[in-house]
C-alpha cells in the first residue's frame, strides 16, 4: 500500500495512510504502535522523524519482539544502526 501511494495515481491510498498515521496519535505510549508508526514514516521517506518514533518505541518496551523487528527493518533499509 505504501509503494502505491508514492505515485500520483493512488491518491486514495495516500489519504488512507494519512488517516492511519492520525489514528496512531491516540496510542502515543504503546511501544509497538510507536515502532510501527516509525516504520510507516520510514517507508514514506521521512527518515529522521521515523527514527525518533522507533527509538521511543524501543525505549518504552525493550523486550517487545515487534519493536526489535522494526528496528532491524529500519536499520537494514537505510544501511545504518538505529
Amino acid at each position: 500500500m505504501l509503494r502505491c501511494c508514492m505515485g500520483s495515481a493512488c491518491t486514495v491510498s495516500g489519504m488512507i495512510v494519512k488517516l492511519v498515521l492520525a489514528l496512531m496519535c491516540l496510542c502515543e505510549t504503546v511501544a509497538e504502535t510507536l515502532a510501527m508508526k516509525g516504520l510507516t514514516l520510514n517507508c514514506l521517506g521521512r527518515k529522521e522523524e521515523a527514527y525518533e518514533f522507533v527509538r521511543r518505541g524501543l525505549r518504552n518496551n525493550l523486550k517487545s519482539h515487534v519493536c526489535i523487528l522494526v528496528v532491524t527493518l529500519s536499520s537494514v533499509g537505510c544501511g545504518c544502526l538505529v
